[in-house]
C-alpha cells in the first residue's frame, strides 16, 4: 500500500542547458543537519559519511555498497571513476534516499527503515535494497559517450545534461524502473518481487485504466501520482529483460551514453538501437499481454468466489488505517483525496457520511481515546532540518503529547495505556507512553535487525499484538505481554504479515498478508490448542489491508484497493464464511548468495564484491566481508575533499561601452552542506585591463543562522556626459562591494519564516573612456547599505491544487543606504550617490472554496507596496502582468513588474517613489488532463482559469516631482488605475525535465490613461 512517505529514491532532474547551481534533491537535501557531528569510513570504492550514533548502520552500508558495486560493474556498466560519497543521516521519521551526479557522485540515505511500507518491506535487508537502488542511479547518471567524456576531461563535472551526462533527464520510468528492477534481481526481493506494484498495475489493467506511456515520465497528481515511474517502470523494465535479453538494460545505457541526438528528446532512437523497436510499441505490447494474463486470472479467481463488501468512501487516493469508536457509531481513518491535504476524517460507520475532517501533518495511524478524542501521530519540524513524528491529541483541550520522542502508530488500551513504535538509530522499537505526561519507556530491544510495527492492545489490555521483521526477512505477527516478552508467534513467513487487529472477545487476531501474491485479510484462531489455526477472511482481486473489528463483533472494516486508490469498506464478521488459506506463493531469499526461493528469479552470476582496507580483502557472502568492514577505520568528518570544485564553466558577457568579458566560474559545496562557495572572474578581451568577478562563501556550522560573506566587482555604463560644447565622453562606473549577512529560518510543517539581515560596503569609482584630456572631479564615493528581508509562508498545496490554498504569504524588504560624505562627489549632474531608505512589501491571502471540479476554487487577494525616501530615492515602475517573457509564432508579449503588476496597462505606465497595487482573483479548475499530445514533448497536466481585478498607483513627492521627469504628473494622471480581465493557465511538463505554468490572458483598463485591451502570454505563476 502506498503511503504518504517518500519512495526509496528521488533523483534530481536538471534543466535543458547549463546550470551553475549544484543539483540537490529539493526538500530531501534540507533534511541534512550541517551543524551535527559526522564521521567517515572509507572503503575501496566509497566514502561513507554518517551521523552520530549510526556507526553500526554505516558499516552495513559499506558492506552493501561494495557488494552492489561489484554486481553492477559486472552486469550493467563500467564503474564511475573515483569513489562515491554516501551520506547516512537520521533526521527524519520517514524512509527515503536520493542520488546525484553533481557536483560529484553522491548518495544520501535516511536511516529510518521502511518496516511499515508494503512496497518497500519485502526484503531481508532494507539497506541492501536502497543502496543497490541508489548506486544503480549513480552508475546510470555517470555514464557518457566519447564526446561527453572529452568535454568532462576539459570542464570537469559541469552540470550539462547532454552530452556530458546524457542519462540525466531521460524518462523517470526508465531510470527508476531500471533501479527497482536491479534492486529486485540482485537481492531476490524488493519491489519487483513484492505484491504492491503488481497489484496496482493489475487493478488498473482490469479496470481498463492503465497509465499510458505519455504519463509515466511526468509528475501528474493523477493516481498513483509520483509513484507511477517506480511501479510501471520497474515492471516494464523487467518485461524488456524477459523479451529482449537480460543484457537489455546495459544496451539501453550504452545507447543512451553514445546517443548522437539528445536522448531526452529522441528517446525512441535509443530503443531502436538497443532492441529494434520503440519504447511505445514495446509498452503497448506489454499492456496487451497483461490484459490477456489478468483477464484469465480474474476469471479463475472469480470462480472461487470473491468477497463482497460495502464501500464507505469513494474519494480515491488514500483511505487507510480505519478505527472504530468505542460506541461503534463512528469510524476514523487517514484520508487524502487530492483536493485537500492529508486529514483525520471521521465518518458514520454505517453510511459513510462525513462528520468531520481535520488536517494532519502527513499520514499515519490514529486511535480513539475513551473520552471520544483522537490520538494521532504526525510530523513536525525539530529545528530547520529534522522532521520527527510525535503523538498529538485531537479534540477539546487537545494538543501535543510528546516532543521529539519519534513515535508513530499509537494504540490505546482499555485502561488508557499507549503503545507506539519508536524510531531512531535505524531501529523501530515498541514503547509504552504515559497518556498524562507523555513519558516514554521502550519495551523491546531489537536494534536494527529486529524491527516492529503496527502494535495493537488486546481488548482486556493484557497483551500486545504487533508485526515483527527480522534480519532473515521474516515478517511475523507476534503476541506479547505488556513487558515486551514474546508469548506467541501467530503467523510467520517471508511474505508481508502486517497490521494485526483483535476481535472484541480476544478469540481471533486478524491481519493482512500477501502470502499468495495478493494481499488479503486473514484470521488466527487463538483458541486453537498449540499453534493458532489460520483462516483466510477475504478473497479479492486487488488487495485488502488494515482490518478493524467493530466493538460488537459484527463487522470488519478494512482498506481495499481500487483503480483510483484505496477505499474504506465493511463486511460481516462471520467466521463460518471464512475459508482455508490458499497455498503461499511469495518466498524471499537473498540474491547475493545462492538460488532464490519459489517465485523469485535471481541473477546467479554475481561477482564477489571487495572491501579493502590496509591490505585486508574479503568477498561478499561470507563473514570475512563483515570482518573487513569492521576493521575499516572511522575518522572525523572533514569537508575539504567534497568542498573542492569539480568543474569550471566558461562565462562570456558583452556590452557596447564596458567591453567584452571572457572568464570562468566555479562552485563547490561539501556533502553535508556545511560550507558552500562560488567564484567567477571575467576579463575584458579588448585589452582595457578591466575585469569583473565575485566570490561568495556560506557557512552553516551553526545550523541556524547560515552566515554568508561576498565580494564583487562590476562595471556599469552611466551614459554620455557633455565635456565641452562639441565633445562628449562615455562615463563608466566601477562598483566594488563586500557584504556579510545572516539568514535565520524558523520552520514548522505548516509555516516557514525566513529572516536575512546584513551589511554591505560599496566603493564607487567613475572614469571617462578614451578621453585622456579630461578627468572627473572627485570621482570616488563610498556607501554603506544595511538591509533586512523577512518572508513568511503559511499555505497549503494539495496534489490537485491549481493555486496555493487556505493561508497567507508575506514578504518585506528594507534597505538603508548611508553615503560617506567625506568621499561624495559632485559634477554637473549633482551628487550621484546619496542616502536613501527603501521599503518593499507584498502579502497575499488564499481561501479555498469547494464549488465543484477536480480541485478547489480559490479566492486570492494580494497587496503590495513600495516606498523610497531620501536624496537618493529610487523610482519603481508599475503596470503589466507578472511572469517571464514568452513568444508565440515569433511574436512576444513582455511581462511587467513582479512587485507592482496592474494588468491591462503597459509595464511602465506609472512610476514613482511611492506605489501600491491590489489584486483580487477567483481561480477555478477546468480540467485535469494528464496527457501528452501525440508526437509532442509537452505534457498537459492541469487547466485552470481566473477572473481578476487589479488596481494601483505610483507617485512622487512634490520635491521629487520637480527633479524627475519619470514621475507621473499628479495633475494629469487619472489614478488609481484599474484593470479587469481573465486568463487561462496550463500546467505543463516538457520531456519530463521541467514543469511550468503558461498563462494566456487579456487585461482591460477600466480607469486610467490607456483605452485598449492588452493580451499577454507568460510563463510562471502570478502570485
Amino acid at each position: 500500500m502506498i503511503r504518504g512517505s517518500l519512495c526509496a529514491a528521488s533523483v534530481p532532474v536538471l534543466g535543458l542547458a547549463l546550470a551553475l547551481a549544484l543539483a540537490v534533491a529539493g526538500e530531501a537535501a534540507a533534511q541534512i543537519r550541517p551543524s551535527a557531528p559526522y564521521r567517515v569510513i572509507e572503503s575501496a570504492h566509497f566514502h561513507v559519511t554518517y551521523g552520530e550514533g549510526l556507526e553500526p548502520l554505516a558499516r552495513r552500508v559499506v558492506e552493501a555498497a561494495e557488494r552492489s558495486h561489484a554486481v553492477l560493474e559486472s552486469t550493467l556498466s563500467r564503474a564511475p571513476s573515483g569513489k562515491v560519497d554516501i551520506l547516512l543521516v537520521d533526521g527524519v521519521d520517514f524512509s527515503n534516499g536520493f542520488a546525484s551526479p553533481f557536483p560529484s557522485n553522491r548518495i544520501v540515505l535516511y536511516a529510518r527503515p521502511p518496516v511499515d511500507d508494503e512496497a518497500l518491506s519485502y526484503s531481508t535487508d532494507w539497506l541492501e535494497l536502497v543502496v543497490s537502488h541508489e548506486l544503480t542511479h549513480t552508475f546510470q547518471m555517470d555514464r557518457a559517450g566519447r564526446v561527453g567524456r572529452a568535454l568532462r576531461s576539459v570542464f570537469g563535472r559541469m552540470p550539462l545534461i547532454y552530452p556530458m551526462f546524457p542519462s540525466v533527464g531521460t524518462p523517470a520510468w526508465s531510470t527508476e524502473g531500471l533501479a527497482v528492477d536491479v534492486e529486485s534481481s540482485y537481492t531476490g526481493q524488493g519491489r519487483g518481487h513484492g505484491s504492491d506494484h503488481e497489484m496496482i498495475v493489475r487493478t488498473a489493467v482490469l479496470a481498463g485504466e492503465p497509465d499510458r506511456m505519455g504519463r509515466l515520465n511526468e509528475n501528474s497528481p493523477i493516481w498513483p501520482g509520483g509513484q507511477r515511474a517506480y511501479i510501471y517502470g520497474s515492471l516494464f523494465m523487467a518485461y524488456l529483460s524477459e523479451q529482449y535479453g537480460e543484457d537489455v538494460h546495459g544496451r539501453i545505457l550504452d545507447r543512451t551514453a553514445s546517443a548522437i541526438l539528445p536522448p531526452f528528446l529522441f528517446w525512441d532512437n535509443v530503443a531502436y538501437r538497443a532492441f529494434g523497436t520503440t519504447f511505445d510499441a514495446a509498452y503497448e505490447s506489454w499492456l496487451s499481454g497483461l490484459n490477456r494474463q489478468y483477464s484469465a486470472f480474474a476469471d479463475s479467481l472469480s470462480a472461487s468466489g470473491l468477497t463482497e463488501s460495502k464501500r464507505l468512501t469513494d474519494h480515491g487516493r488514500i483511505a487507510s488505517d480505519p478505527r472504530v469508536s468505542p460506541d461503534g457509531r463512528r469510524l476514523v481513518y487517514t484520508a487524502e483525496d487530492g483536493k485537500a491535504n492529508s486529514s483525520v476524517r471521521t465518518i458514520d460507520s454505517a453510511t459513510g457520511d462525513v462528520e468531520q475532517s481535520i488536517r494532519r501533518n502527513g499520514g499515519g495511524v490514529q486511535t480513539w481515546l475513551a473520552d471520544g478524542r483522537l490520538l494521532v501521530s504526525q510530523y513536525e519540524f525539530d529545528g530547520p532540518y529534522r522532521i520527527l513524528s510525535d503523538l498529538w491529541i485531537v479534540g477539546q483541550d487537545g494538543g501535543r503529547l510528546t516532543n521529539g520522542a519519534r513515535l508513530q502508530a499509537p494504540d490505546v488500551s482499555v485502561n488508557g495505556r499507549i503503545v507506539a513504535v519508536q524510531n531512531g538509530g535505524g531501529g523501530a522499537e515498541l514503547a509504552l507512553v504515559d497518556l498524562r505526561t507523555g513519558e516514554t519507556r521502550t519495551i523491546t530491544a531489537g536494534g536494527a535487525r529486529v524491527l516492529w510495527s503496527f502494535p495493537r492492545w488486546s481488548p482486556d489490555g493484557s497483551r500486545i499484538a504487533a508485526s515483527r521483521w527480522t534480519g532473515d526477512g521474516e515478517h511475523a505477527i507476534v503476541v506479547m505481554d505488556t513487558m515486551g516478552a514474546s508469548m506467541t508467534t501467530v503467523m510467520s513467513g517471508t511474505e508481508l504479515n502486517l497490521a494485526p487487529a483483535w476481535s472484541p472477545d480476544g478469540s481471533y487476531l486478524l491481519f493482512s498478508s500477501d502470502r499468495t501474491g495478493i494481499t488479503n485479510l486473514y484470521a488466527a484462531d487463538l483458541r486453537s490448542p498449540g499453534s493458532p489455526r489460520l483462516w483466510q477472511v477475504t478473497n479479492v482481486l486487488t488487495g485488502a489491508f488494515g482490518p478493524e473489528v467493530s466493538p460488537d463483533g459484527t463487522t470488519i472494516y478494512f482498506s481495499k484497493y481500487h483503480a483510483n486508490g484505496y477505499a474504506i469498506e465493511r463486511m460481516p464478521f462471520d467466521p463460518a464464511a471464512w475459508r482455508a488459506p490458499s497455498v503461499a506463493r511469495l518466498r524471499a531469499e537473498s540474491g547475493v548468495e545462492g538460488e532464490a526461493g519459489e517465485g523469485v528469479v535471481v541473477d546467479s552470476a554475481v561477482s564477489p564484491s571487495v572491501i579493502e582496507s590496509n591490505g585486508v580483502r574479503a568477498t561478499s557472502g561470507s563473514t570475512d566481508g563483515d570482518e573487513a568492514a569492521a576493521q575499516l577505520d572511522s575518522r572525523p568528518y572533514s569537508p575539504w575533499r567534497t568542498l573542492a570544485p569539480t568543474f569550471w564553466a566558461p562565462v562570456l558577457t558583452s556590452t557596447d561601452a564596458t567591453g567584452t568579458f571572457l572568464g570562468a566560474s566555479i562552485r563547490g559545496q561539501d556533502i553535508i552542506n556545511r560550507h558552500a562557495f562560488r567564484a567567477a572572474a571575467v576579463f575584458d578581451i579588448e585589452g582595457s585591463g578591466r575585469w569583473e568577478g565575485g566570490v561568495s562563501y556560506s557557512n552553516a556550522r551553526l545550523g541556524n543562522p547560515v552566515m554568508t560573506v561576498t565580494a564583487r566587482r562590476q562595471w556599469s555604463d552611466l551614459g554620455a556626459i557633455q565635456l565641452t560644447e562639441t565633445t562628449t565622453g562615455q562615463r563608466l562606473e566601477r562598483d566594488d562591494a563586500m557584504s556579510a549577512y545572516a539568514t535565520f529560518v524558523l520552520r514548522s510543517w505548516r509555516r516557514s519564516v525566513s529572516l536575512s539581515t546584513g551589511i554591505e560596503r560599496q566603493w564607487f569609482h567613475q572614469m571617462l573612456v578614451d578621453q585622456p584630456r579630461f578627468r572627473l572631479l572627485d570621482p570616488e564615493d563610498t556607501q554603506t547599505n544595511l538591509f533586512a528581508n523577512l518572508s513568511v509562508v503559511r499555505t497549503q498545496s494539495p496534489p490537485y491544487a491549481i493555486s496555493r490554498e487556505d493561508g497567507y504569504t508575506f514578504v518585506i524588504n528594507v534597505e538603508r543606504s548611508l553615503e560617506d560624505e567625506s568621499t561624495a562627489f559632485r559634477d554637473s549632474t549633482g551628487v550621484h550617490h546619496e542616502n536613501y531608505t527603501e521599503w518593499r512589501s507584498a502579502g497575499a491571502i488564499y481561501k479555498s472554496v469547494d464549488a465543484g471540479g477536480f480541485a478547489h476554487h480559490v479566492i486570492a487577494l494580494r497587496g503590495s507596496g513600495f516606498l523610497s525616501t531620501g536624496g537618493g530615492a529610487g523610482l519603481q515602475r508599475l503596470g503589466g502582468a507578472t511572469g517571464s517573457y514568452a513568444e508565440l509564432l515569433g511574436f512576444g508579449v513582455a511581462g511587467g513588474s513582479r512587485l507592482l503588476p496592474v494588468r491591462g496597462f503597459t509595464p511602465s505606465v506609472l512610476a514613482g517613489t511611492r506605489a501600491w497595487t491590489a489584486t483580487a482573483e477567483w481561480r477555478a479548475p477546468i480540467a485535469l488532463v494528464g496527457r501528452r499530445p501525440s508526437f509532442s514533448p509537452f505534457f498537459i497536466d492541469r487547466i485552470s482559469a481566473n477572473a481578476f481585478l487589479d488596481a494601483g498607483d505610483a507617485w512622487c513627492s512634490t520635491e521629487e516631482q520637480l527633479v524627475s521627469q519619470f514621475c507621473r504628473n499628479i495633475e494629469l494622471a487619472v489614478t488609481p488605475i484599474v484593470g479587469v480581465g481573465a486568463e487561462l493557465a496550463i500546467d505543463f511538463g516538457f520531456a519530463g525535465i521541467f514543469t511550468g505554468r503558461a498563462r494566456a490572458g487579456v487585461g482591460v483598463p477600466l480607469r486610467g490613461p490607456q483605452d485598449r485591451a492588452r493580451p499577454y502570454l507568460l510563463i510562471g505563476s502570478n502570485f
